[in-house]
C-alpha cells in the first residue's frame, strides 16, 4: 500500500497512473488504452486476500479485455 493524503490524493494518483499507461501501450506496441484501479485502505486492517480477491471480481464484472494490477492507498494519518 502507497501512503497518501487522503482519497482525493489516491484518485489523483490513480487518473495519473492511468494516463501513463495510455501513454506507455502505444509506445510498447500494445493496442491497448490506459486504465487503473485503486484500492483505499488502512494496510493493517483492509490488506487482505479476500478484499483482493473481491476487488478483481469486481473489475472481472465490467466486462473489459484487460490486464491487471493493484494500486494501494492509504491516508497517512487514520
Amino acid at each position: 500500500m502507497w501512503p497518501c493524503d487522503g482519497e482525493a490524493a489516491a484518485i489523483d494518483d490513480g487518473l495519473r497512473l492511468a494516463r501513463a499507461m495510455t501513454l506507455k501501450a502505444p509506445a510498447a506496441g500494445v493496442d491497448l488504452g490506459g486504465g487503473a484501479s485503486i484500492m483505499i485502505g488502512h494496510p493493517d486492517r483492509d490488506k487482505t486476500e479476500d478484499a483482493v480477491r473481491a476487488h478483481g471480481r469486481f473489475i472481472a464484472t465490467l466486462g473489459v479485455a484487460s490486464f491487471r494490477s493493484t494500486m494501494w492507498a492509504v491516508r497517512k494519518r487514520i
